[in-house]
């Protein structure tokens, strides 16, 4: 590690990109568009065998400081009150306490904290750096922090330092050196001593420098400093659940039970406790915390039912919950049946249609394909929130097809039933669809394949495939994701530092978006990982 005594030159660590505030520009000149710069500092930059006291920073123009202590970053954390303050209009005062350690090297960044008064041009950065002992302690280490998820970066992560132990507990203990990403996501740390760490990010939002449930993190458990990193640290940060999910609100009506949890539900399943009574779950695929549990009448009071969750942060629960019966007739509410697409897609002869509400009967006779009786019986999805009909080659040869559920057709849990709902089906024109066909490449044994929308949604998944083939398309931006399933349990394990898990990787192909139009082909791609 390179360490040097009393410096005869001026060194400083300061960024001069900055903003320019809406105001008027002086006449007579050119608008000034430059934020204030260092001329000298007293005691200087890099200065040994301080003891705490005063420090007087000259810029070049007069300054204007903003006395914030959150933009203050102080590392190592010092015991005490850093303050900050303007002099003689050129001037920085910063006030630095005598509760220092010995032997330790200081460096104090003041972010956003000093403007000038004519502009209020911002500089971004200006860190002063000492020693209380002989040595100024001079390694770096710099890297970047980015949501695991869609690879974009996260601005504002604190970035903390810890002495490498195995008594480190993130939630009470404060890091060693800290400093914050950028807007880019880049962090860096400068006057850093040699030796064993562990790094951790997080996204801290109530700004107490620990770690708390639901924020994001990501942590390296060790890195050994004797030189200066050549290659950027990347932190992949996921948001952390370390105390499991949380039945938030229950919103009980009759025959019903409306639940909202703190996280999205990934898996449920139910048992009864005083009836054989079937239970439906509904759950809205746009706000996956809430489920929606539906019951046809029964004999008495209430319904009793176990309610086993898993969440999308691979947490279980279990919920003791009840359904009160139907005694008198209640409002009933609107129903919703909708046809998923009205095209046909040839070799895909099956209709698909979102329901509301539970179906609990079906009258077959009630059904007419282009005014004759159905072929085949509709069936159902899991919970009854989607209804299928297959189609025959007869009742599909013309270009197109007329579909009608009579009165009654559909009755519901609560007794209601559909009114009559016609819907008329067109052939689809290949030349309006994209075709995508991808080949899978890895040494991985576990993997889960997903389609995205542009905005992360999820469209459809697959296990361990090694095709990814879509004939017909919407047109349109893609993404399309690998997660590592290194557990093998069927989805992605985010990060828990508590127990020193990190998240599972995610590895996007191409690191890009696919953008597929109309009557195109997109064949032979190869998604290597």
């Amino acid at each position: 590690m390179k360490q040097y005594f009393v410096l005869s030159t001026l060194i400083f660590t300061l960024t001069t990109l900055t903003r320019c505030a809406i105001v008027i520009p002086p006449t007579g000149g050119p608008k000034d568009d430059k934020a204030p710069t260092v001329q000298k500092a007293n005691p200087k930059v890099g200065t040994t065998n301080f003891k705490g006291g005063t420090v007087l920073i000259e810029f070049d123009e007069e300054i204007e400081v903003d006395p914030n202590l959150n933009n203050i970053i102080v590392s190592p954390i010092i015991e005490g009150q850093i303050e900050i303050r303007e002099r003689k209009k050129k001037y920085l005062e910063i006030t630095i306490p005598p509760a220092l350690k010995e032997n330790t090297t200081y460096s104090i960044s003041l972010n956003n904290s000093v403007k000038d008064i004519t502009e209020a041009n911002v500089l971004k950065n200006v860190t002063y750096a000492f020693s209380t002992g002989p040595l100024l302690d001079s390694l770096m280490l710099s890297g970047k922090t980015i949501n695991i998820e869609t690879k974009q970066p996260i601005k504002e992560t604190l970035v903390g330092l810890y002495e490498k132990s195995d008594t480190i507990n993130i939630k009470k203990h404060k890091p060693l050196y800290l400093t914050f990403s950028d807007a880019q996501g880049n962090f860096l740390f400068n006057y850093l001593k040699q030796g064993e760490y562990s790094l951790i990010a997080l996204d801290d939002k109530n700004k107490n420098m620990l770690f708390d449930n639901q924020e994001k993190t990501d942590f390296i458990e060790s890195i050994s400093l004797t030189a200066e990193l050549k290659k950027p640290l990347i932190l992949e940060l996921s948001v952390s659940d370390t105390t499991g999910n949380k039945l938030l609100s229950k919103k009980p009506s009759p025959l019903k039970q409306q639940l909202t949890f703190r996280n999205g539900i990934k898996n449920y399943s139910y048992k009864n406790l005083n009836t054989t009574n079937r239970l439906y779950i509904f759950q809205d695929k746009k706000k996956a915390k809430d489920l929606t549990i539906y019951a046809q009448n029964f004999e008495q009071d209430t319904l009793g039912f176990i309610l086993y969750t898993t969440d999308s942060l691979g947490n279980n629960s279990t919920d003791t919950l009840k359904i009160d019966s139907q005694k008198k007739d209640v409002y009933k509410e609107a129903i919703s049946f909708i046809p998923i697409s009205k095209d046909i897609i040839t070799g895909f002869n099956t209709l698909s249609f979102t329901i509301s509400k539970p179906v609990i009967a079906i009258e077959s006779d009630s059904i007419f394909i282009n005014g004759l009786p159905a072929t085949n019986k509709p069936f159902f999805s899991k919970n009854n929130d989607s209804l299928f009909l297959t189609l025959t080659p007869q009742e599909l040869k013309d270009d197109t097809t007329k579909l009608d559920f009579r009165n009654s057709s559909l009755i519901f849990y609560d007794k209601d039933s559909l009114k009559r709902s016609a819907f008329l089906f067109t052939k689809a024109d290949p030349s309006n669809y994209s075709t995508l066909e991808m080949k899978i490449q890895t040494k991985e044994p576990n993997y889960i394949i997903q389609l995205l929308t542009e905005d992360y949604t999820i469209l459809s998944e697959y296990k361990n495939i090694t095709i990814l083939k879509y004939d017909y398309i919407n047109p349109g931006i893609y993404r399309i994701r690998a997660i590592i399933d290194k557990n093998n349990n069927g989805y992605w394990d985010r990060a828990n530092p508590i127990l020193h898990q990190k998240a599972e990787p995610i590895y996007y192909y191409n690191n890009d978006k696919l953008s597929l139009k109309p009557n195109w082909e997109l064949r032979d791609l190869m998604f290597i990982f």
